[in-house]
């Protein structure tokens, strides 16, 4: 819920950049890099972009919230998604996180989120 705190007063850019570091903060020694960590980051960003948008999407959440959610409704399944990646296996799995192997991996965090009932 942080990421979807920072989003609803910095805007989504500055959530993405905040749990971006945290994630390569973490393959530098913490929790390790994780695509499920990026995963929840990028689900909350949305449903606090969602929440704290336009009338009609803000009113969606709070007609959804009054009716019960669920993590399924928010969350994307985090099943498959690679984690625990140590700087150095990082580095030699993906380069950088504009490359073409980062990139597949969260186009289809993306996708997931996409697929959900509020997003």
């Amino acid at each position: 819920m942080t990421s979807a705190a920072v989003t609803a007063q910095g805007g989504n850019t500055l959530s993405d950049l905040v749990g971006l570091f945290k994630k390569v903060s973490d393959s530098q020694g913490g929790s390790r890099f994780s695509f499920v960590d990026l995963a929840t980051d990028r689900a909350s960003t949305r449903f606090g972009d969602l929440a704290a948008g336009e009338r009609k999407s803000a009113q969606l959440i709070q007609q959804a919230a009054a009716k019960g959610l669920t993590d399924a409704d928010i969350m994307p399944s985090i099943n498959g998604l690679p984690e625990g990646f140590s700087a150095a296996a990082f580095a030699a799995a993906f380069q950088y996180t504009k490359s073409p192997a980062y990139r597949r991996i969260t186009d289809h965090i993306e996708q997931r989120i996409d697929a959900l009932l509020l997003m």
